[in-house]
């Protein structure tokens, strides 16, 4: 991202940072990871800017065959003539065709500049399909699959679904490029921290950066500042901060050191494609209460490879952990693949939002910890407050995601912390669905969520709807359990150390099973006397929770879609608490009985009642029968 008046063309693709965080222990290396690189002398300076062609560690096919002592090998011609600048030489192998008509294909030497940038910048061309990649501008794609043609060259027509050159550039709000606090970002290692602080893209504007976080290697320390000293002299910050301080956090202190009017924010292992920025700060300075979104693309973390993404919104389930969602409706009816997309959240690893609009609405919240749930509750609070939020398939990033991440052992916890202290803010009374999702009591859940009275009187101060507004209008997917009587674990008087479980999803047979409180555990009873086993059906995109069904055929109780039963009294259950669960249809109890045959030497049955007692954990209201 560049300052006001910034061009495509000022964006050198190959300067793009946060390409393999793991691997990459110099913020010089934003284009290859030191694994591709053979027989490297000097490990995480990348080929592409070493100033000799001959220097070891370039691969063979990036070194120019005839090198210039000096030039840098991409841009070297190929067949240098004696006392000629290189920026002056033919690029291609056909004499007398201008370089910038040639393709790049057979042109080694055509200055990257002039290259197709359909490609992820800073991974290797080779390895991108360029051509049918659904969900692109198309008008910026029809020709990626002839490598060598300038996309600015390209006929900007208005047909519908083309993304069309917005306005003038020069009239676009100015934009800090990576405004990227990214210690303990997620997906990237906190003590191996990437060149995503490092502004690749259009070093003569203004750019800032942040890299917050203690961070042992020394390579992040004094080698980096004297890298970016030299390299971006007054034109990139890096922020530390003097203790660990998780993403939330650090984003803040990266918000606090902005000075331009558009901050975007975004991982460390993301790239970005071509052109990303311009529609972005159109739909910004069109309505600075926006934020937006760029559409995610997918890289294999073993070989760099761009997947592509179909065109999604984001949305997330009652535990408040995001997932791409199919777009609204209304979007898909419009037939056109570059439309903004409402969303009713994000996945959290790239937005752009107005400088100013962010710090009304309250930036992040401060009291949230490590990772999870901000994103979530960014979402809810800016649709309740009064703005929106939108993903642009015209714009786009590819995100990195790797197998192992460094803070597994315990995000659990911090998710849960989060997304308690968002439902306890912005849900209402909705936020019982929250702990029905994690499976705790609402009382006494037993995590620490913080003090939220400041983020309460912020949401007062901004005189912000309802949570039921906010499903009504933005997130209508959401299926509601309002019905909701009691939910968690059920347990019975004669194996009290053993619960109710869905079991395996293959013979949809409910069993007993050692207590462990996860979600193949939940339980919930409703008013209407379903009692349904297992996790949260919390979408319509998803399949909804099954009910417990006592069809009379047989002595054990079988797992069922709602919907699906022959009659509606077979799902139907009475119960209290510390008494028996009795089948609506047959009068049969469901009860355990001792056998050998059976996993723990205990049964799940339908029978005779014989006085057996259920206890459920958690409960919301008292039953009206």
């Amino acid at each position: 991202m560049c300052g006001a008046g910034n061009s495509s063309r000022r964006l050198p693709q190959a300067s793009a940072p946060g390409v393999c965080p793991r691997c990459q222990p110099q913020v010089s290396a934003p284009c290859i990871c030191p694994r591709r690189m053979s027989q490297a002398s000097d490990p995480g300076i990348c080929p592409r800017r070493l100033p000799q062609a001959s220097v070891p560690g370039v691969s063979p096919r990036r070194q120019s065959q005839a090198s210039a002592p000096g030039v840098s090998p991409r841009r070297q011609p190929q067949a240098s003539a004696p006392g000629v600048s290189p920026r002056r030489q033919p690029q291609a192998s056909v004499p007398g065709v201008s370089p910038r008509r040639q393709s790049q294909a057979t042109a080694p030497g055509v200055s990257p500049r002039r290259q197709s940038q359909a490609s992820i910048p800073g991974v290797s061309p080779r390895r991108l399909p360029q051509a049918s990649v659904p969900g692109y501008c198309p008008r910026r794609q029809s020709q990626a699959s002839i490598p060598g043609v300038n996309p600015r060259r390209q006929p900007q027509a208005s047909a519908p679904g083309v993304c069309p050159r917005r306005q003038s550039q020069a009239s676009i709000p100015g934009v800090n490029p990576r405004l990227l606090p990214q210690a303990s970002v997620p997906g990237v290692c906190p003590r191996r921290q990437s060149q995503a602080s490092v502004p690749g893209y259009c070093p003569r504007r203004q750019s800032q950066a942040s890299i917050p976080g203690v961070n042992p290697r020394l390579e992040l320390k004094f080698n980096l500042d004297q890298y970016v000293n030299k390299r971006y002299p007054g034109l990139v910050k890096i922020v530390r901060n003097s203790k660990r301080e998780g993403l939330i956090r650090a984003r803040i202190h990266g918000w606090n050191a902005a000075t331009a009017p558009v901050v975007g924010f975004f991982d460390a292992h993301v790239e970005f494609n071509t052109a990303w920025a311009e529609p972005i700060l159109t739909r910004v300075k069109e309505d600075h209460t926006r934020i937006i979104l760029p559409a995610i693309d997918n890289i294999k973390f073993n070989t760099f490879e761009v997947q592509q993404y179909a065109n999604a919104a984001h949305g997330y389930n009652w535990g408040l952990w995001c997932m791409y969602i199919i777009p609204p409706q209304e979007w898909l009816d419009k037939g056109d693949e570059t439309a903004p997309i409402r969303t009713p959240a994000m996945i959290g690893c790239s937005f752009v939002v107005d400088r100013e609009y962010f710090s009304e609405i309250g930036l992040l919240d401060p009291g949230m910890e490590v990772y999870g749930g901000e994103n979530i509750e960014l979402g809810m609070r800016v649709w309740q407050c009064g703005g929106s939020m939108e993903v642009l398939p015209c714009a786009r990033v590819a995100h990195i995601e790797r197998t192992k991440k460094p803070y597994n052992n315990d995000i659990d916890y911090y998710a849960k912390r989060n997304a308690l202290r968002a439902a306890e803010v912005w849900m209402d009374e909705y936020r019982s669905h929250v702990y029905m999702a994690w499976n705790i009591p609402m009382n006494n859940p037993g995590v620490d969520y913080g003090d939220v009275s400041e983020r309460v009187a912020l949401r007062k101060r901004l005189q912000c709807r309802s949570f039921r507004w906010y499903l009504e209008n933005v997130y209508p997917e959401m299926r509601i359990y309002n019905n909701t009587i009691t939910y968690g674990e059920v347990r019975n008087s004669k194996a009290s150390g053993y619960c109710l479980d869905q079991g395996s999803e293959d013979d949809d047979k409910a069993i007993l099973y050692p207590c462990h409180g996860m979600s193949s555990q939940l339980a919930r009873y409703s008013t209407e006397g379903l009692l349904q086993l297992g996790p949260l059906g919390s979408t319509t995109f998803l399949p909804d929770t099954k009910c417990l069904i006592d069809d009379g055929r047989g002595r054990t109780p079988s797992l069922k879609k709602c919907d699906s039963v022959s009659r509606v009294s077979q799902r139907l259950w009475d119960f209290t608490q510390n008494g028996p669960i009795i089948s609506r249809d047959t009068g049969r109890c469901m009860e355990v009985e001792m056998s050998k045959d059976a996993n723990f030497g205990l049964r799940l049955v339908v029978q005779r009642c014989s006085g057996q007692k259920w206890m459920i954990r958690n409960w919301i209201k008292h039953p009206k029968h």
